[in-house]
């Protein structure tokens, strides 16, 4: 509540001003369902936004402020009662802290999905599942690979040249059919580099199966000709008689 009043005062809403709001999801969770119900539209606004500051702290998930190199998540449980509180309060045409959920998720899915608690969530609240299967940038690592163009090399994740910065999966996914990007964490303009020789890597997708198109065409056509043969038969008949 006393955030709240701040933020009725005119004083910024910020999780960088408190230590402690930056460890934990939990606080910023239910100041959003108390602006919610009494409809404060720019404070929820506010905490969505701090709330992503949380998530990308290096202290909640991890370095890079990605999981995809983490064995476990350290803050998987305030992360999901978090989101929980919202859930339960808010009605489901309230996107701003679910599309903070929904997009987490997304960058994180390799890791995620092996999660008992977000396959609950999907399981009360079926709408989340929906978002994230629909989002455009859901990919799975199963479309390709990377490549180095020295063959000795067997590296499946680049990095930055520069820094040796490991790109996350989510920026990979983004920029990987780009000959240059600029790197997150030194800012440079830079290719997508092998991490043990530095030479160029190349994403090289899989190759589409067509054989099961091709198959449902065939059939469509089988049928068509079939329809035509029992037309034909029927006006032969009719002639005849």
């Amino acid at each position: 509540m006393f955030a709240l009043l701040r933020f009725l005062y005119g004083l910024p809403y910020d999780a960088e001003a408190n230590s402690k709001w930056l460890t934990s999801l939990i606080p910023h969770a239910q100041v959003y369902v108390v602006a919610d119900k009494y409809q404060i539209g720019p404070l929820k606004e506010a905490i969505a936004d701090n709330m992503y500051k949380v998530i990308t702290a290096k202290t909640y998930t991890h370095p890079t402020g990605y999981l995809h190199y983490c064995d476990t998540f350290k803050n998987s449980d305030d992360f999901f009662s978090a989101f929980q509180v919202i859930l339960e309060i808010t009605t489901p045409s309230d996107t701003l802290a679910r599309k903070v959920l929904v997009d987490f998720v997304i960058q994180n899915i390799d890791f995620l999905r092996k999660q008992n608690e977000l396959l609950t969530l999907f399981r009360d609240y079926p709408e989340l599942a929906i978002a994230v299967i629909s989002h455009p940038d859901l990919e799975t690592e199963a479309e390709g690979t990377w490549m180095c163009v020295e063959d000795s090399c067997a590296t499946s994740v680049p990095g930055c040249s520069k820094c040796n910065h490991l790109y996350d999966p989510h920026f990979l996914r983004t920029y990987r059919y780009d000959d240059q990007w600029q790197c997150p964490a030194c800012k440079v303009i830079d290719q997508a580099s092998c991490t043990e020789c530095k030479s160029k890597i190349n994403w090289l997708p899989e190759a589409v199966d067509d054989c099961s198109e091709e198959e449902s065409d065939n059939g469509e056509q089988e049928g068509m000709d079939l329809d035509d043969g029992e037309d034909a038969a029927v006006e032969a008949s009719r002639g005849s008689a």
